[in-house]
């Protein structure tokens, strides 16, 4: 269904029943899960259901993201058209990092958005990326920002803030930083 993308230093593989339990404790964990709408607890029971709901799915994947053979993260992309996703025009990302991991506070942090958001504006047929993020969460909300992201004044509320991306903002924004991950 999905192929690996290896760009910007990192591969992008789409997740497997192996994966699970890793992407499990990672959503766990207090660092990650704060920042999510669904702060629940996640059983074994409930990542298979989800995983065997999700792998069946063309319009949207989750890949772990590696550098090195190292697993740091996971990054994913839904299509809000119900379309496949390299036929959407609209697309919603996600990305969460491993929380023990060093490097989530490098620039290869930057690195699975980049090339996730890179393979759908140059192979898909996507238009516009929408974020939604929780205002509290100020890392994501600089993080998006510097990927070029703009806040939708018009759909955010006082708890979530709706953030878009277009290629043209995407290819100003990040032209230093994909230069800089472009030597991994």
């Amino acid at each position: 269904m999905f192929s690996t993308i290896n760009k910007y230093g990192v591969s992008l593989t789409p997740i497997a029943e192996k994966d699970i339990e890793t992407i499990r404790c990672w959503r766990n964990h207090p660092e990650v899960s704060r920042f999510m709408f669904s702060q629940d607890f996640i059983s074994p029971e409930q990542q298979q259901a989800w995983f065997s709901s999700v792998s069946q799915k063309l319009n949207e994947c989750y890949y772990m993201v590696t550098f090195r053979d190292q697993e740091f993260g996971v990054v994913y992309a839904k299509s809000l058209d119900n379309q496949a996703l390299y036929q959407a025009k609209f697309i919603e990302p996600g990305l969460y990092l491993d929380p023990a991991s060093q490097l989530k506070s490098s620039l290869l942090a930057f690195a699975p958005s980049l090339a996730l958001l890179d393979e759908f504006f140059s192979q898909g047929q996507c238009e516009q990326f929408t974020a939604q993020v929780l205002t509290e969460n100020t890392s994501a909300l600089r993080y998006n920002k510097s990927l070029g992201y703009v806040i939708d004044s018009t759909r955010s509320s006082e708890e979530i803030l709706t953030m878009h991306l277009s290629a043209q903002q995407f290819e100003q924004a990040t032209s230093k930083i994909g230069g800089l991950l472009s030597r991994y």
